[in-house]
Parts: structure tokens; C-alpha cells; sequence
């Protein structure tokens, strides 16, 4: 039975918060539609994700998806919902969080920070490695730019709801519409997390997942926890970010000998192409994996300029429609090898044209950075996500290393 709904406006999102609750033994299914029969979902399924797909639509649209799903959940008697919120504020965060406070008991409690990713809030501002919000490098996001750092004033953009800011860690007895954490460290999140279960307001909460991490431990949402599995010692990746944190990423994999292909501009516009040229590419992708055991197929081209990007907003999803295709195509060549896909459109392109309709979360293996498994022509595959903005410069080879690797 489903105890905790999460809703996430993006694949990659929904996966790095669903992770926190089944590391600690909760079976949980991340789906992607608006369509939800929770009768159902599998018996053995306590902790259900809901990747909205809202991040891209209008805030009218995306605030009546979440309320739609968000009213089914507690017609079925769902006990805790919580509403996954991007660390960089992206997306529709006032309406969506409005629209689950508005049918869900009228109050939700927000805690955006996630400090083990760099994301704090202080004074209502959200700051990003110390750098307010719309200074650092999500300022310069060719396609999402944040021009704003106070959290309320973002909220305030998408609704009229009341928005109450709590400087300290300590839930007040009472309130109504949005109520702001400010949060440093993950201690602050832990505090305001107790403060919440002893006045017991765990119902309707909202944050990313370092909120989520601690909830993990005070749900009543565990199973047994089962072993991890082994993973195949071969990383396949396909980056369709093209944020500047994953680009350092590739950079610096690159220099290290990691082999890295740029894929053909016309990928992005026109896709790979077919026939005996395609061929070649692949076999000679798949002869590289094989003899390096690690391969980069990037979308950007070597010089990719922040100012001129190449693959324009409308165009994104055909580029993670190609980059679906072309995993396909490598899968169906027998390419075994442990997938790294990076930015949540090059997720949801791949499980399209995979025809997958769920990912299993199992474990996280580096912050924020998830391993899944999906079954595609009656085989099992492991498949690594992370958001395009997150992790180190040498976050590859921390991979490669974990999963055992000989480079």
C-alpha cells in the first residue's frame, strides 16, 4: 500500500528524492503520468513518485496537474504527500505548492535548502556555494535562468497564497499556506524535521532531497532492505545537458583519457541519420567500450558558447528523443554496460523510446546521483541520473571507481 506520494516536476528530480526512502528499505516506483489508479499500484509499493513533467509548462497548467493528482491522493487516503521542489527554484514552485496545500489541509511546510549540494537558505535568500541564487552559475542557465533569489518572492510569482518565512528551526503551532525554513546545514534541516514530527505536521511537506534524507528516518515507510546488486563494470554515458557543471564533468574526465564523443551536430535538429554510416559510428562506440570500458556521447559541441546555445528551448525534447534512439539502437546491438544519463529530458528521452514506464531507485551511490534499475526486452539494465547541476568535477571517475571500473 502507498503511504507517501512524492511529486516532482522532472525525472532526474524524482529519482534523487525517491532514493532517500528506498535506501532505507521502502519499495518505491517512480512512473511518469497524470493518470493514477493508486488501487492499482503493487501491494508491496509504500513510497509512489510522480514525475508531473510540469517544469516546462505554463504556471496555470502545471498548478492544476498538481492539484489533480494531489486531490486523488487523499481521496485514496494517501497519509504524507510531499511536493519535490527544485534546489534552484526552477519551474512552477509557487503554483505547484499552493495547488497541494490548497487540497491537501490548506498549509504546506517548505524547506528548499539542500546543503550537501551547496543550496542554503538564509533570510529567505537561497544561495548556491555562498552565491545568491540568480549570481551563480543558474543565473547563466541558457535555457532556465533564476534572475531572482528570495525564496518568497519566487513563490509570490505563481500565487497569492500566504507565504510565512521561519528564521529558526523551530515549526510554529499553527499556520496556513506556504511556511519558509530558512536552513544552513543539515543539522538545521534535522531540527526543523523533529520539530515537525513532534507537533506532528509530517503530512504535507515540501523540499528537495536533502529534506527528504531526513524524513526517510522518521516516516513509518521501511521494509526489509535488500542487498545491493552487482552492476555491469562498463559506464556508458549520454549527456543532454548542457549546464556548465556537467560540461566541467566531461572536461575533466576528458583529460584524465577518458574517451569522449562529440556527437554529430545534426543530432539535434535532424537526428543520427540510419544506414551503413550510422553503423560504423556505433560499432566503433561499442569497440571503444569494449577495450576502455567507459564511453562519453555528449551532445555539446567542443566549443559550445553560454551565450549561443545550440540546441534552442523548443528543440530539447527531439534531442532527448535522439539521444532514446540511439541508446536503443546500441542496446539492441548488445551493447551490457551500466548507463549514466545526464539531465532529466535525456531520462524521459531514453524511457520513450525504451517504452519503459517505470525506474526502481535502489541506492544512491554519490549525492544526489541515483542508480535505478528498468527491464527493456526482457533483460534487466542499471541506469546512473543526476540534474545537469550537480556534483564535482571528478564525479565520472568517482563513478568509475565505485562500480569497479579497470580503465
Amino acid at each position: 500500500m502507498v503511504k507517501l506520494l512524492i511529486l516532482a516536476d522532472d525525472f532526474t528530480g524524482a529519482l534523487d528524492t525517491s532514493v532517500q526512502f528506498a535506501k532505507k528499505g521502502a519499495v518505491s516506483s517512480v512512473i511518469v503520468t497524470p493518470e493514477i489508479d493508486f488501487s492499482a499500484v503493487g501491494a508491496n509499493v509504500r513510497v509512489l513518485v510522480v514525475d508531473t513533467e510540469t517544469r516546462h509548462l505554463s504556471c496555470n497548467d502545471a498548478g492544476k496537474i498538481v492539484a489533480q493528482i494531489t486531490g486523488q491522493a487523499v481521496k485514496a487516503g494517501i497519509p504524507y504527500i510531499y511536493k519535490k521542489t527544485d534546489s534552484a527554484l526552477r519551474g512552477n514552485v509557487g503554483s505547484e505548492l499552493a495547488a497541494v496545500a490548497e487540497l491537501a489541509g490548506g498549509c504546506i511546510h517548505f524547506v528548499p535548502a539542500f546543503p550537501e549540494m551547496g543550496r542554503t537558505t538564509i533570510h529567505g535568500i537561497q544561495y548556491v556555494n555562498g552565491v545568491p541564487l540568480a549570481k551563480s552559475v543558474f543565473g547563466e542557465d541558457p535555457f532556465e535562468p533564476t534572475l531572482i533569489s528570495s525564496v518568497p518572492d519566487i513563490l509570490r510569482q505563481g500565487t497569492s497564497m500566504p507565504v510565512t518565512l521561519v528564521e529558526s528551526q523551530d515549526a510554529p503551532e499553527s499556520g496556513s499556506g506556504i511556511i519558509l525554513y530558512d536552513a544552513a546545514s543539515q543539522s538545521d534541516i534535522k531540527k526543523i524535521a523533529v520539530s515537525l514530527y513532534n507537533k506532528k505536521k509530517l503530512h504535507v511537506l515540501a523540499g528537495c532531497a536533502g529534506f527528504a534524507s531526513v524524513l526517510a528516518d522518521l516516516l513509518p515507510l521501511s521494509d526489509t532492505k535488500a542487498p545491493p546488486p552487482v552492476y555491469p563494470d562498463r559506464l556508458l554515458m549520454l549527456c543532454g545537458s548542457v549546464n556548465p557543471v556537467s560540461m566541467l564533468q566531461m572536461d575533466h574526465a576528458e583529460k584524465l583519457g577518458i574517451p569522449r564523443i562529440h556527437l554529430p551536430l545534426r543530432l539535434l535538429k535532424d537526428g543520427i541519420g540510419t544506414g551503413d554510416n550510422l553503423q560504423k559510428l556505433t560499432d566503433d562506440w561499442i569497440r571503444t567500450l569494449e577495450q576502455k570500458h567507459i564511453l562519453i556521447l555528449d551532445v555539446n559541441p567542443p566549443a559550445i558558447s553560454k551565450s549561443r546555445p545550440d540546441v534552442r528551448k523548443e528543440e530539447r525534447l527531439k534531442v532527448a528523443d535522439h539521444l532514446g534512439l540511439l541508446l536503443k539502437r546500441l542496446l539492441d546491438d548488445g551493447v551490457t554496460a551500466t548507463l549514466l544519463l545526464t539531465g532529466g529530458d535525456t531520462v524521459l528521452g531514453v524511457m520513450r523510446n525504451l517504452s519503459v514506464n517505470s525506474l526502481e531507485p535502489l541506492e544512491e551511490l554519490l549525492p544526489a546521483t541515483v542508480i535505478s534499475r528498468f527491464r527493456y526486452q526482457d533483460s534487466c539494465y542499471y541506469c546512473i541520473t543526476k540534474s545537469g547541476g550537480f556534483g564535482r568535477p571528478d564525479l565520472i571517475l568517482d563513478l568509475a571507481k565505485i562500480l569497479r571500473i579497470n580503465m
